[in-house]
């Protein structure tokens, strides 16, 4: 899932943020006056959270810095799932 926000020379923030498709986002470039579109990072995720940066996150993908619309869990190693029996 890839957010994308649309951005304005000279400001420090999105002008408008959290738009789904890049067309939608050139959409509200056009009609906002914007200079450019940028993909939205999970700044959270990706700075911060300890999980995520372990690669433990079932929501955020370090390798490809993107998060997930569904978690993936981690597998259970197999010796791990004989000791629980």
């Amino acid at each position: 899932m890839k957010d994308f926000a649309v951005m304005k020379e000279g400001r420090k923030n999105a002008v408008k943020a959290k738009i789904k498709t890049r067309e939608e986002a050139e959409r509200w470039m056009i009609d906002l006056g914007c200079d450019s579109i940028r993909e939205a990072i999970p700044k959270r995720c990706s700075e911060y959270c300890v999980f995520s940066k372990c690669g433990f996150c079932p929501w955020y993908d370090i390798k490809t810095n993107e998060t997930r619309t569904e978690p993936v869990m981690a597998e259970v190693p197999k010796e791990v799932e004989d000791a629980m029996d």
